[in-house]
């Protein structure tokens, strides 16, 4: 059993959602047919559906979901949820919290992100031709602030003047998401972050990965050079690191920017919804960008010592 998901479109999956409509349907298929469970269940993280009419409904909703983080729509603004080629769903806070949100939760097993892809013989740029593999940053999420002082302490980061929680991403150099980590706590150095989460982005001993400054002194990681009083070749360096860099920067605002979700002020649930709403749009932005290289590379050879 399956179910085409062009069925609930409104002005097309892109506009409704955010995403190419053959990404959605790969992991809806992927999902509600998960080995090992009944179909439907995602899993087993849902009930699963006795008919055919009950898995187009899922289907419904997991359409709605997307809709719901790109647009921002709330659950009474039930003309914002009409379908016109399936006028049968209706839509309420109820249905909402019930239906809609299970989806998220039911989705954070979704894994579409492949590190060994920064090994690829194909990702290589201009005058990082061997051991660069990979570029790090971390991603703002705005959040409202909490009432505990306490907490608020810990979310609150001078450099954005609000409560934010953090998303580590790496890409490679050809723009593909191969680490994502998080949420972490906005008061976190970026360089503690990567730091303590060591262990789940191994390097080889010979690799390296670009960042700003904030990740100065971080094993693994190159960074521009620091100062004013720079010579010529380091300046020249720096340039053209920053150059390269500056792809993370541009990755993060695909993943960011479309969504209405990410705006400040626009998600006002639980934790538990926004860790899962993190997680599918890093997981689903990933699959997006493996299928469509977004930067030019060079190639094939390999990375390291075995170009040697």
């Amino acid at each position: 059993m399956s179910v085409d998901l062009s069925l609930f479109e409104q002005q097309g999956c892109k506009v409704d959602t955010g995403y190419d409509l053959d990404v959605l349907q790969q992991i809806f298929d992927d999902q509600h047919s998960h080995s090992g469970s009944a179909p439907g269940s995602f899993g087993g993280a849902l009930p699963a559906p006795p008919t055919q009419a009950k898995l187009t409904k899922q289907a419904a909703y997991f359409y709605c979901y997307y809709m719901w983080i790109h647009k921002g729509i709330h659950p009474k603004w039930k003309e914002a949820w009409t379908m016109p080629k399936f006028p049968s769903l209706k839509m309420s806070e109820r249905t909402f919290d019930r239906r809609v949100l299970p989806i998220g939760i039911a989705l954070k097993q979704m894994n579409y992100i492949e590190y060994d892809r920064r090994l690829d013989e194909y990702n290589h740029a201009p005058h990082f031709a061997d051991r660069v593999t990979s570029i790090v940053d971390t991603m703002p999420v705005k959040v409202p602030a909490p009432t505990s002082y306490r907490l608020r302490k810990l979310l609150w980061n001078p450099k954005y003047g609000c409560c934010v929680l953090k998303i580590q991403v790496g890409i490679t150099l050809k723009g593909e998401i191969v680490l994502w980590t998080g949420p972490h706590l906005g008061v976190t150095a970026d360089k503690v972050i990567w730091d303590s989460t060591f262990d789940l982005h191994p390097l080889e001993d010979w690799e390296l990965w670009l960042a700003d400054l904030a990740y100065i002194g971080c094993r693994g990681i190159m960074t521009k050079f620091k100062g004013k009083d720079l010579t010529e070749e380091q300046q020249i360096f720096s340039n053209i690191h920053e150059h390269i860099r500056n792809r993370v920067e541009n990755v993060i605002s695909a993943i960011k920017v479309p969504h209405a979700m990410f705006r400040p002020g626009a998600y006002r649930r639980a934790l538990k919804h926004l860790t899962a709403m993190l997680h599918v749009v890093g997981h689903t932005t990933a699959l997006q960008l493996n299928r469509r290289q977004r930067f030019e590379t060079f190639g094939p050879w390999p990375h390291g010592p075995a170009r040697a």
